[in-house]
């Protein structure tokens, strides 16, 4: 019996062979890649009958096909478009397209700090750390997404940042898609922090123009012993893209990991956020925000998973519809048997600004240990009525109001944000979307 593909999975599959041969050269990758292609091969795209993608049907979604952008493109940036962090003093990596542009970048100063090792180029020489952590943080064979990031890789960068070394300012990987072609972009940053190591890494997803294209991006980060990092995500693709993206992260003994993800573009927004507490003592924190509007779709599916004794985390997820918009947070917290004291929290809260607009939760704890403490909820409601007739009563006029308790709202968890300077830009980008003038141009 012959296997339906839908038009989107026909051009993934008939790109097998094309992809390697003009692909980044590497040997010790192709094991991974083979079966990446076996594993596409068998179950194509997520449906809705997959538990996971229940809301969210990239078979639906990806209607059309979307092969991979397998060369270079050296498509002209416009002059308008403008990081939210801009002001910041920090190191520049831009990709346009799915591909590293070195003219447009500025990061000299940080690789006297760190090894950088870009994945454009041929990968044979790579050395011994980008080989033992590429891709080895989670290992699902049944991921699509994953799948298909592993098998038409074309773009990105690998950090690695020695024990005790402080990265002296923000590193800033900016993701311009231009959107010319209906293509999928496929692009992966590995970040690999010693014993001690510290360091703050800003992604920037930016689309310009409206043509509709699909951004498969994956982020790794390995903390070692004690290690720091700070990672903030802005999501601003074109209002007709599809944005799907992995963060795996790795806490080693003593580390901390901190993350905020804010999704504002894109039609289609499919976030898989994976961490896993390796070692006693770690931390990590996930903050996330949705502004939707018109009919966006944002789903967040995340697995924090306590494997060790003594760690603790904390999930925040604020989550802003209007319109017909419609956002999804699926978290479980994995508490494994021998991790006890374990101190995990979870919460989301979805604001609905008109009727028609939708949010699903679905919280998750599976407790396999006895001496802990973990709590999830999850609620969803409207402005709050008495707040609003209190700003109106001090003559604030309405909108202006609605948009003073959005920015209450969501910057609960942009307060999550380590860096002062930092939590100011992103709070100040959000007070441009939500005046619609923040739409990547």
């Amino acid at each position: 019996m012959s296997i339906q593909r839908s038009e989107a999975e026909t051009a993934y599959l008939e790109a097998f062979a094309e992809a390697g041969e003009v692909l980044p050269k590497a040997q010790w990758l192709e094991p991974a890649r083979q079966a990446a292609r076996d594993s596409f091969a068998e179950t194509g795209l997520p449906h809705r009958r997959d538990e996971a993608w229940r809301w969210t049907d990239l078979r639906t979604v990806l209607d059309t096909g979307f092969p991979p952008a397998l060369t270079g493109s050296q498509s002209e940036v416009p002059a308008g478009v403008k990081s939210p962090f801009t002001a910041l003093d920090r190191h520049v990596i831009m990709f346009v397209d799915g591909h590293l542009r070195a003219e447009l970048s500025d990061y000299e100063g940080l690789c006297g700090a760190a090894q950088c090792v870009c994945i454009d180029e041929d990968l044979d020489d790579a050395p011994q750390w980008l080989r033992e952590k590429f891709g080895s943080a989670f290992t699902d064979e049944h991921d699509a997404v994953s799948a298909l990031n592993t098998v038409f890789l074309t773009g990105g960068i690998a950090i690695s940042v020695p024990a005790g070394t402080k990265v002296d300012k923000p590193v800033e990987l900016i993701f311009v898609n231009t959107g010319t072609e209906p293509q999928t972009l496929n692009t992966r940053c590995l970040l690999v922090l010693g014993d001690g190591a510290e360091i703050t890494l800003l992604e920037t997803h930016l689309g310009v123009g409206d043509g509709r294209y699909v951004a498969n991006s994956w982020t790794e980060v390995f903390l070692g012993t004690g290690a720091r990092a700070e990672h903030i995500k802005v999501q601003n693709e074109t209002a007709s893209a599809v944005h799907l993206a992995n963060t795996h992260s790795v806490i080693g003994a003593g580390a901390t990991f901190n993350s905020l993800c804010l999704s504002a573009g894109a039609q289609t927004t499919r976030n898989q956020i994976k961490s896993r507490l390796d070692g006693e003592g770690g931390h990590v924190g996930i903050a996330g925000a949705y502004m939707l509007s018109d009919r966006q779709h944002c789903d967040t599916a995340l697995m924090v998973d306590h494997a060790v004794p003594e760690c603790t985390s904390g999930e925040l997820f604020k989550c802003v519809m209007d319109d017909h918009a419609r956002g999804i947070f699926q978290g479980k917290i994995i508490v494994r048997p021998d991790a006890q004291k374990t101190d995990g929290m979870q919460m989301t809260q979805g604001l609905l600004l008109s009727e028609t607009a939708e949010f699903d939760a679905k919280p998750e704890l599976e407790i396999f240990a006895d001496d802990v403490r973990c709590t999830h909820g999850a609620t969803c409601g409207e402005l709050d009525e008495d707040q609003m007739f209190y700003l109106r009563s001090r003559g604030i006029p309405a909108d202006e109001a609605k948009s003073l308790l959005i920015a209450a709202f969501i910057g609960e968890a942009v307060d999550e944000i380590e860096s002062e300077e930092i939590r100011d830009l992103v709070k100040a980008y959000v007070a441009e979307l939500r005046d619609g003038a923040g739409d990547g141009s």
